[in-house]
């Protein structure tokens, strides 16, 4: 059973972004019942609260958070962008962005509101990166780059988007060079912003999903940040 404690609500968002620096990604409960290697965003906070126990070896107790300033500046963005958004939220119809966007508009909050609370770095992140992909691609030429079999070296680009791949064990990148899209996988989670790619192979010629703009598709791409 949740306690009734008060909890500073931005002190939970700053555990929530914590959460989500450590796992790499927003982990539901769900996802953590069917998949027992994993730990919920939400429990990870539980856990360094002291609001649950854990009953695993010790070995494999997950670690207590500690908020660092990288975790305190998401948190301002999170609740800037749920400030703006709460009003038109409220004009809509999905109930449960409306219970988030309230759940971070109060001063204090108890266990029962964590749920919402430990998604909403998730929520910011989605939206900040469909705006940013939105206007890129808005703002960039509708063609290809190079021959599909050639390379591309010492290119300066912008990364814009950053996804985790449904099906492989990898993330998708999306990023603009020469005022036009490309995209590759990677292993390894880059930062959005400007990097050079060293080397690239272009693989072949495509379009981004739901919005049809050419992309051209990367491979063996070795990238400087």
């Amino acid at each position: 059973m949740a306690s009734n404690t008060e909890y500073s609500t931005k002190g939970l968002l700053h555990l929530a972004c914590a959460a989500y620096r450590v796992n790499g990604k927003y982990i539901s409960d769900r996802s953590a019942y069917e998949d027992s290697t994993l730990v919920s965003n939400r429990d990870l906070i539980l856990y360094s609260l002291g609001e649950k126990e854990w009953f695993g070896p010790t070995q494999d107790r997950p670690p207590l958070l500690h908020v660092t300033q990288e975790d305190k500046d998401l948190a301002e963005k999170v609740l800037a962008y749920s400030k703006k958004l709460l009003f038109s939220v409220i004009d809509g119809t999905n109930q449960f962005e409306i219970d988030l966007h309230k759940s971070l508009s109060t001063d204090t909050s108890t266990i029962s509101k964590l749920g919402f609370i430990a998604c909403s770095p998730n929520s910011y992140i989605k939206h900040a990166t469909t705006r940013t992909l939105t206007k890129s691609i808005r703002d960039c030429e509708d063609e290809y780059i190079g021959e599909i079999g050639s390379q591309l070296y010492d290119r300066d680009s912008e990364i814009v988007s950053v996804t985790k791949s449904t099906n492989y064990d990898a993330f998708n990148v999306i990023a603009v060079v020469e005022n036009k899209m490309v995209s590759w996988m990677t292993s390894k989670i880059p930062n959005t912003g400007p990097a050079v790619i060293i080397s690239a192979n272009i693989k072949d010629f495509s379009t981004l999903y739901k919005h049809g703009t050419k992309v051209t598709r990367l491979n063996y791409v070795k990238v400087a940040q």
